[in-house]
């Protein structure tokens, strides 16, 4: 066994003591994988900054070796290294050398297999399929090129290019490729042929799950339902949405938050009968709105009245335009009331007052999912 695996065993001894002296309740059994490639790893060296990311194919039909040699001795093996020839990547001529050797017609291969020359300490290694089909590992480099390289000579399986990893996540298959984080990488990993390949557009992505694995060991990304998806992609689009919507004025011009709640209403049945009424007894409302009782019932004649207060606020809506909305109610019983507020949320007594008076509160996700039905009319025109 390596130097490198000696440490580590070490490592994982001191670890194993540490956890003994841990109170067994607070303890949560995982598997073998995870426990002994995420927790005494990062006992040794911290996590801490992460650099370029790479996706980093190996031979699939020699999986369970090489996922053997990372439990071992730490270290990712990668292919096309010569076998019995010498083919060390830091040997001159090594690019015409691979091409000769393998009788390939262009240098790609061996010119992409020199990028493990540009490898830093923190550059994390993305392996597909890795410890499974349909399963994805991430590796830490541990060290900087050359020290973060070793040519292991006559490696009958050509798996002679080896790079020291001090960290790995997801080699118990906790990680996979169809999981909602990762469905856009999964979609492009068929075109990521090279051997080593940097995926920058995927960073944030990979850094968010082994972020979260540092930090919570039974951490799993299982494969995600359409659902799942879909959900992400509507939180996206409320973020942007939101963000937009508050960088409007308030009012004033056709493009502003009330506007903006105008057409939200007139989108539902309603029409603008009155802006900007006060009652000069506190009373104030943005908008006085009607809309036939039987547009939605043909039970119900008549019109009802609805009286709307438009907040555009960023954090969370206090109580005032409930007790404006609430007065301008004195005058006339039989209408309702609603204030439609941009913010994240309301206050405790917002709500309470809101609930006492039977006031409608639409705070920034009603107002995008209302928008999404107009944006959908849109689209149709």
């Amino acid at each position: 066994m390596s130097d490198r695996a000696n440490r580590c065993g070490a490592n994982c001894d001191r670890m194993v003591h540490a956890c003994r002296a841990i109170p067994s309740a607070s303890l949560t059994p995982v598997p073998c994988w995870r426990y002994t490639l995420v927790s005494q790893c990062r006992t040794a060296k911290s996590l801490g900054q992460l650099g370029v990311i790479y996706n980093f194919r190996h031979d699939r039909d020699r999986t369970a070796e090489i996922a053997a040699r990372i439990e071992a001795d730490h270290e990712v093996s990668q292919g096309w290294g010569g076998g019995e020839a010498n083919l060390d990547i830091r040997e001159k001529g090594f690019v015409d050398a691979t091409r000769e050797c393998y009788e390939l017609n262009t240098t790609r291969i061996p010119t992409n297999l020199s990028r493990i020359g540009d490898l830093k300490d923190g550059d994390l290694l993305v392996m597909p399929h890795m410890p499974k089909q349909g399963c994805v590992s991430i590796h830490v480099v541990d060290g900087s090129f050359p020290e973060c390289y070793r040519y292991e000579p006559e490696d009958v399986t050509h798996q002679n290019h080896r790079v020291m990893v001090r960290q790995s996540f997801g080699m118990g298959g906790e990680i996979s490729a169809r999981h909602v984080t990762l469905a856009e990488y999964h979609a492009q990993l068929r075109w990521l042929r090279l051997p080593v390949l940097p995926i920058p557009q995927y960073g944030a992505e990979f850094e968010t799950i082994v972020r979260r694995m540092e930090v919570d060991a039974t951490a799993e990304f299982r494969p995600s339902a359409l659902d799942e998806f879909l959900l992400g992609v509507a939180v996206e689009l409320e973020k942007l949405f939101i963000k937009r919507v508050r960088g409007i004025s308030a009012s004033g011009g056709d493009i502003s938050f009330e506007k903006l709640c105008e057409r939200l209403l007139t989108a539902n049945g309603y029409r603008v009968e009155r802006r900007n009424q006060y009652d000069g007894v506190g009373g104030d409302v943005d908008l006085v709105c009607k809309r036939m009782r039987g547009n939605t019932s043909i039970f119900e004649t008549g019109e009802v009245t609805l009286f709307v207060q438009v907040k555009k606020h960023g954090d969370m809506s206090d109580a005032e335009g409930v007790k404006q909305v609430v007065a301008m109610q004195r005058a006339q019983p039989d209408a309702d009331g609603c204030v439609m507020s941009s913010a994240d949320g309301f206050t405790a007594e917002a709500c309470s007052l809101a609930k006492r008076h039977g006031i409608a509160l639409l705070g920034k996700r009603d107002i995008f999912q209302l928008a999404m039905q107009v944006l959908a009319d849109l689209f149709e025109q």
